[in-house]
């Protein structure tokens, strides 16, 4: 793991046309592999994991990799998402905004785990609430380092290779901004269980600078996504509060969920048998009636 640390920092980067030299006339050349496959093979054990669409895929950087941190990068970032810059004067990434994870669960906002690995965040909206999509327990523990490598990475070439890593950090910082924010997000599984929530907060600061400065672009994707999120949040707040509130209400554990389900069919059970009952009455009375008149 050491090594392979060692090999993605950012000032330890070697052109991979000398690698590619050094790996064409030694006995490897043997193996029949191209290097970059090679490489992607052996970050294989780290995390973030490969991207979903990049699992297959031979559409490769159109100037060719510039050395392994290059390879790393595209292997765990979407196809061409977080790549657009808007204009000769885009936004910049201190102007992002979205509310705290508690502030969007208010306004009917749930959060799921992404369905494809890698690094990629999303949003959309369902019938009666927004959708946000992040990675499963991201970046904690010795994929500190990785991650502030791809950030340095971003800097340098964001402008040809994307900002996916940044616009991932972005969310996660604007959603954990309190106690209550990491707990949620804990329960989401968004961030795993680690000592402290403080620990947390303290440990999210450091990447502050490395995101909301002024000298990153923010992304035309990202400025979609940051949209999507204030609008839905800010649109029928009362229609919104009250669907968290039944939803806090009769969905906050499976028993509750149960107990509410069980509780509408035994209310249609006994709706039908009272319908069926009274029919029953009815067509005895008029039974009683017609033998009376025959008599």
């Amino acid at each position: 793991m050491e090594i392979q640390r060692y090999m993605l920092t950012m000032d330890n980067q070697i052109p991979l046309i000398v690698l590619d030299a050094v790996y064409t006339n030694s006995n490897l050349r043997e193996l029949n592999t191209p290097i970059h496959e090679l490489a992607i093979s052996c970050f294989k054990s780290i995390y973030p994991g490969v991207h979903e669409s990049k699992l297959h895929s031979t559409d490769h950087p159109e100037y060719g990799f510039q050395h392994l941190l290059h390879i790393f990068h595209w292997s765990r970032t979407p196809k061409e998402k977080f790549h657009k810059i808007h204009g000769w004067f885009p936004m910049k990434m201190d102007s992002f905004y979205i509310p705290s994870a508690t502030g969007l669960q208010l306004s009917a906002t749930v959060f799921e785990k992404h369905a494809a690995s890698g690094i990629d965040v999303s949003f959309y909206k369902a019938m009666l609430s927004g959708v946000m999509q992040l990675p499963n327990r991201s970046h904690f523990q010795y994929k500190d380092e990785i991650y502030k490598q791809l950030l340095a990475f971003e800097r340098h070439y964001g402008m040809v290779c994307g900002f996916s890593v940044t616009a991932h950090i972005a969310c996660i910082l604007c959603l954990a901004k309190s106690e209550e924010d990491v707990k949620l997000l804990r329960d989401e599984h968004i961030i795993p269980r680690i000592e402290g929530k403080k620990d947390v907060l303290s440990y999210l600061e450091r990447y502050k600078t490395d995101v909301f400065s002024s000298a990153i672009p923010m992304s035309v994707d990202l400025f979609y996504l940051m949209s999507d999120v204030t609008s839905h949040h800010d649109e029928n707040p009362d229609r919104k509060k009250y669907y968290v509130d039944f939803k806090k209400r009769y969905c906050s554990s499976p028993w509750i969920i149960i107990s509410v389900v069980g509780g509408i069919i035994l209310f249609i059970l006994t709706f039908i048998q009272t319908i069926y009952s009274a029919l029953s009455y009815n067509k005895e009375e008029i039974c009683v009636l017609r033998i009376e008149a025959q008599s």
